[in-house]
């Protein structure tokens, strides 16, 4: 379900964007019937803002772009990544943030994983299995990180947990089933 509701607010990020183009009034009739629709889909009070690319759902922000700034404060003590920065989504509700990296070449993303092995308990742990590369762990300060990279695509998904996943009604089920291909 969480997935569908995902997948329909990147539909109505792409139809806001691509009106993006359109006069300021055009711009705001989008972005109210954009809100209409996504508060009808979510059931949840939605804000758009076409400035930043922001979109407010809840308890959650998103925002989309090409090169977005690292969300320093909400990733705690996370270093930024190279590459660029295409998508962050901070969740309230969940206490956590997620952050799209792009343009994230091999040798960028191991030297990441090893500065998150430095930060975490025991190193955390790695799985590597045909191109994808799954990192877990969880730091001195109690807080969980969660690192997918594709470098088929040279992509990376960064999910940081302040307060932990311990401490945390959301789960992450970090199992795959790559090993069965």
């Amino acid at each position: 379900m969480k997935t569908i509701r995902v997948a329909i607010i990147f539909l109505v990020i792409i139809m806001i964007f691509s009106l993006g183009a359109c006069r300021k009034v055009e711009e705001k009739i989008a972005e109210k019937s954009a809100e209409k629709f996504l508060e009808k889909a979510l059931g949840a009070d939605v804000d758009i803002t076409m400035e930043g690319g922001k979109i407010k759902v809840g308890d959650g922000t998103m925002e989309v772009g090409e090169d977005l700034p690292w969300p320093k404060e909400a990733m705690g003590d996370l270093p930024k990544p190279e590459g660029k920065i295409t998508f962050i989504m901070e969740d309230e509700q969940a206490k956590s943030c997620t952050a799209t990296v792009a343009e994230l070449k091999p040798d960028d993303a191991e030297k990441y994983i090893n500065k998150l092995k430095e930060m975490c308990i025991d190193g955390g742990s790695l799985s590597e299995n045909e191109g994808l590369t799954i990192f877990r762990g969880d730091t001195q300060k109690n807080a969980s990180i969660y690192l997918h990279y594709n470098s088929n695509d040279n992509e990376g998904i960064i999910i940081y947990y302040p307060e932990g996943l311990g401490n945390n009604t959301h789960t992450l089920n970090t199992t795959t089933d790559a090993g069965n291909n």
